[in-house]
């Protein structure tokens, strides 16, 4: 669920930067800078990796007929993944809107700064995910301590219907 409620903040972030960057006066200044690759990022770091992690820790008791992950492992992934990622998108955002370009091959001494804040951030993403690896090895480790069944789907006992025609 932490997954989800960030990725419902980031992907607020990366909307506000879009609906900024539709206005023509704020386009001219970031077209073709780091700015829209921090909006994308916001977005995709966001929404689509946050719920696919939320899924796989969801689904994880049933992919491995029971075993649970650990809960202290996990937060610490998504802590440091939803730190990382914001460091890296607001770095890439803010050098941006400054006008570090994109598509060049080096980058002007004024704008590294920014870059050196998106790489810290890559790097605090690497380290969440290493967090998130030792995860799911510390549990196909362990015994199964759970029901390997959807957790998806309840399991209700539903009372058989009676003879048709009230008898």
């Amino acid at each position: 669920m932490l997954f989800v409620i960030n990725g419902i903040f980031d992907f607020i972030i990366g909307g506000i930067t879009g609906v900024m960057q539709s206005m023509l006066v704020i386009n001219e200044e970031v077209h073709g800078t780091y700015w829209v690759t921090g909006h994308f990022h916001f977005i995709f770091m966001g929404i689509t990796t946050g719920i696919a992690f939320a899924a796989i820790y969801m689904i994880w008791p049933s992919l491995t007929s029971g075993r649970k992950y650990d809960q202290r492992l996990a937060n610490w992934h998504f802590t440091l993944t939803a730190i990382g990622s914001f460091v890296m998108s607001i770095g890439w955002t803010v050098g941006g809107f400054l006008g570090m370009p994109r598509y060049v091959s080096g980058y002007f001494a004024r704008f590294q700064v920014y870059q050196d804040i998106a790489i810290a951030g890559g790097v605090i993403i690497g380290i969440g995910q290493l967090f998130f690896l030792a995860n799911l090895i510390k549990s196909l480790l362990e015994e199964p301590s759970t029901s390997p069944s959807n957790v998806l789907e309840d399991v209700y006992k539903l009372p058989s219907p009676g003879a048709v025609g009230g008898e």
